[in-house]
């Protein structure tokens, strides 16, 4: 008799619900008393609550996975930019205690850069019209061995009464850091309403290492660019008698409409 009894547990579990409820309806037929004929059908009961309980708890098990797989990748996420974010400081302060302080182990020495790193090339700039802040983007092909780098970003501001794009270099005010990043651009979002050019430069550094400023990028503001009706809200033009300081590559000039700073 005992091979008639299903060991699978979808089987057992409809065998047992069929045959307890004919047990009880024929327990005088087949030589049951009422209690012996319930026997299998509060078994089957108790075991069918457990199936429907595991099942929900199966269910909350993977979902609860699911989420923690979730959390797990953002903690990762989490710490890994914040650790790039401390490395990036470090690099640019030339300042190894920082790792200490941090609490975290430095960059192994074999793993640090040879040589200094090139200069940033073909800065272009971008205008949020909305905000007024202008993101200043670039391109670099770094040395062989060359890594970690570091771009410090400088600015210097043409007085509103520069007359012309050869006096406003004449007007400008001193460089001042706008800041540092590991990425290959830089959004200013600090440009004074008003602002008739900005000057924008980007140097770069690995390690101990300096690499070349780059060349000077210049971006005209307001009424100048009333010449070019009908251009995109950022117009990149070569302007061979505004040089960098660093070098004799000639600067870059982007044009943005009237009022586009005024943030």
């Amino acid at each position: 008799m005992a091979r008639i009894v299903p060991t699978e547990i979808g089987s057992l579990l409809a065998f047992a619900q069929t045959h307890a409820e004919v047990f009880l309806a024929r327990s005088a037929e087949i030589g049951l008393t009422p209690e012996q004929a319930s026997l299998v059908a509060n078994a089957y009961a108790a075991a069918r609550a457990a199936r429907d309980a595991q099942a929900d708890l199966m269910y909350a098990y993977r979902a609860a996975t699911q989420e923690f797989e979730q959390k797990k990748r953002e903690l990762q996420a989490a710490l890994g930019v914040t650790l790039r974010r401390i490395k990036v400081h470090a690099e640019a302060t030339r300042d190894t205690s920082v790792y200490a302080r941090a609490e975290i182990p430095a960059p192994a020495t074999a793993r640090t850069t040879v040589g200094a790193p090139a200069a940033a090339m073909s800065l272009t700039a971008d205008l949020h019209a909305p905000t007024g802040a202008l993101t200043i983007q670039w391109k670099s092909r770094q040395p062989r061995g060359v890594r970690n780098v570091t771009w410090t970003i400088e600015r210097r501001l043409d007085a509103g009464h520069a007359t012309s794009r050869r006096t406003a270099a004449i007007h400008a005010s001193e460089w001042t850091t706008l800041g540092m990043t590991g990425d290959k651009s830089f959004t200013d979002t600090t440009l004074p309403a008003g602002t008739r050019a900005a000057h924008y430069r980007v140097t770069a550094r690995s390690g101990g290492n300096t690499g070349p400023t780059s060349a000077t990028l210049i971006v005209h503001l307001g009424s100048e660019a009333a010449t070019h009706a009908g251009t995109p809200a950022v117009v990149h033009l070569p302007v061979v008698e505004a040089k960098s300081s660093m070098n004799a590559r000639p600067a870059t000039t982007a044009v943005a409409p009237t009022g586009a700073a005024a943030a």
